[in-house]
């Protein structure tokens, strides 16, 4: 049985030390495995490099535009050329030229998702429910990544859950544990704390230039309640993030998170826009002192602000 696998490659990522682990093991069991690399430059050589030393037998499509006709018929004429019996697409730019492909060959495919992707729950789960349709199987690497993409509209029929696994158990753990490093048992930790409050300040000192010429354009006031109102709302839904430990739930809909990163992630995009819009404080003792009168001045002393 030859079976084509396929991903958008940029380096070498979780996918892609799955597969480098993958492959050679489905050879050794007598399946003629081949991987369709969607080259998108960066560190692509050095996860090629890596099919060469394992005896992959792989090929190569340029991958630049996200949306490319040229790309889909590259893809379909490398497909028809290896004349798999099966295509195993991975990750979305794949799972999107894959699957078109095999639609337009009449080969059968299945698709392995490795992450919990919240464009996923926006209006691109309609092209991703399209682009499904008629799939054997859709592989989940966890029961999390299985329970979000069921959330996302994919058949729970065709969601299998097979976990990434390893063929020997480590000598050594891989990382120092919170209990060697003196930290009682169940104890909350707070992690990149720093990176957190950093990303408020970065926003901050970027975005100021641009809200400078908001405010020129359109007027303070404007400037003023827009900034607020975003900052108000990011800053609620910041504090509804849910805890960063291994239940983690990211959004107020309860989806599960397949790791603890994800709502530290989202924290941190959250903080950036208070951050953000916050340029526009730079405007509020120039709005107060051109809208009120008398003890403007007084009000402006106490708050440091120039007079």
């Amino acid at each position: 049985m030859r079976v084509l696998h396929l991903t958008k490659v940029q380096g070498i990522g979780g996918a892609e030390q799955h597969l480098l682990a993958l492959l050679p093991a489905l050879r050794a069991r007598g399946i003629d495995a081949r991987f369709l690399s969607l080259d998108a430059g960066g560190d692509a050589a050095r996860f090629h490099d890596g099919l060469d030393k394992r005896g992959i037998p792989w090929e190569r499509v340029a991958c630049g535009l996200d949306v490319s006709p040229r790309l889909a018929a590259e893809v379909t004429q490398h497909i028809r050329s290896a004349r798999p019996d099966l295509v195993h697409t991975h990750m979305v730019h794949a799972d999107a030229y894959g699957s078109l492909a095999a639609h337009v060959l009449r080969i059968p495919f299945v698709s392995t998702r490795h992450n919990d992707d919240r464009y996923l729950l926006g209006p691109f789960r309609y092209v991703d429910r399209g682009l499904m349709h008629g799939v054997r199987r859709i592989v989940a690497i966890s029961d999390a990544v299985r329970t979000f993409h069921i959330a996302a509209g994919l058949p729970p029929v065709k969601l299998e859950t097979i976990h990434y696994g390893l063929d020997e158990t480590p000598a050594v753990p891989s990382e120092v544990t919170p209990e060697q490093l003196g930290v009682p048992a169940g104890a909350p930790l707070v992690l990149t704390i720093g990176r957190l409050i950093a990303s408020f300040s970065i926003a901050q000192l970027l975005a100021a230039p641009i809200w400078g010429r908001v405010s020129d354009r359109y007027g303070r006031r404007p400037a003023l309640l827009i900034g607020l109102s975003a900052s108000a709302i990011a800053s609620c839904r910041c504090g509804m993030v849910g805890r960063i430990n291994s239940n983690a739930t990211p959004s107020l809909c309860n989806r599960p998170s397949a790791s603890p990163k994800t709502a530290m992630w989202w924290r941190i995009s959250l903080r950036r826009l208070p951050g953000s819009t916050k340029s526009t404080g730079g405007d509020t003792p120039r709005r107060l002192r051109s809208s009120s009168s008398g003890r403007s001045e007084e009000i402006c002393s106490i708050r440091g602000w120039p007079t």
